[in-house]
């Protein structure tokens, strides 16, 4: 099974499996705007990311279950995952593991603001791995 993400700053659509796309009341600009205060985000912005996406994810009415693939050509996520090759495709770890690496970092030095990746490009990579997470997702391929 197939889902297509569509994200650009100001919005995000799944189709899942091939139905109706539904829209997520958050986008990548409303994070930054919102949870980082429109500045490079340090590791207590990355919990408000987190609790923002979670919450238009539990409004959208999906719930957990197996879907398989979550596929977009969304440019910011090739920036967010440090992708320049496409088609490619990352397991829910994978993703998981880049966030990681930048949470682990702000955690490191909490005060210090987050330079890489470019906010717009950080909120997509958290709304990307909220909806892994609790869309059921097994993967995404960046095509």
């Amino acid at each position: 099974m197939q889902s297509f993400l569509t994200l650009s700053a100001a919005q995000l659509f799944i189709a899942p499996d091939g139905s109706v796309p539904v829209k997520m009341s958050v986008s990548p600009a409303h994070i930054v705007e919102t949870a980082f205060g429109q500045a490079a985000p340090c590791a207590a912005h990355l919990e408000a990311a987190i609790n923002m996406v979670e919450d238009s994810i539990m409004a959208t009415g999906m719930r957990t279950m197996p879907r398989g693939t979550l596929v977009s050509d969304a440019p910011l996520l090739h920036q967010a995952l440090l992708r320049s090759q496409v088609p490619t495709s990352l397991s829910l770890e994978q993703v998981e593991q880049r966030y990681q690496d930048i949470a682990q970092a702000a955690q490191r030095l909490p005060t210090v603001p987050i330079s890489e990746p470019a906010p717009l490009a950080l909120a997509s990579l958290i709304l990307v791995r909220e909806c892994l997470h609790h869309l059921g997702y097994t993967e995404l391929a960046l095509v």
